[in-house]
């Protein structure tokens, strides 16, 4: 009996967590059209002002961090960041200044670099930091 409710208990669980995946994924969706909504407002309030269009500024923005074990969290930071500006530059810190504030990372150097530049929102990764 209790192994058939246990059964029943996993199921529900994974539906569950099927259900949050598919909702993580729809606002993930919304927010890009919201973000990209408002850079269609802002394109049109700027193309009435004459200044702004002679100075199309590179706005830079810039985010460290040591990004072992990458999540939606990372991601979503990256989004925000990048919704700021007009280029997004990413330091990912060095395994070994990793060690010395948090312990040994999860992930090799290679790899955290790797999952980072593969973010759509990413333009440029910088190894390595702080140097």
């Amino acid at each position: 009996r209790h192994r058939l409710q246990r059964k029943e208990l996993i199921q529900q669980l994974n539906e569950a967590k099927n259900s949050v995946n598919e909702l993580e994924e729809q606002l993930i969706v919304l927010e890009e059209e919201n973000m990209e909504n408002m850079r269609k407002m802002n394109n049109v309030l700027s193309s009435n002002d004459l200044s702004n269009q002679e100075k199309k500024e590179e706005v830079r923005i810039w985010v460290d961090g040591a990004f072992d074990m990458m999540h939606y969290g990372h991601m979503n930071a990256f989004r925000k960041a990048r919704a700021l500006g007009t280029y997004l530059i990413v330091g990912v810190n060095s395994g070994e200044s990793i060690t010395a504030c948090k312990g040994a990372p999860v992930m090799g150097d290679d790899e955290r670099m790797k999952t980072v530049k593969g973010c759509r929102w990413v333009d440029e990764v910088v190894a390595d930091v702080p140097r």
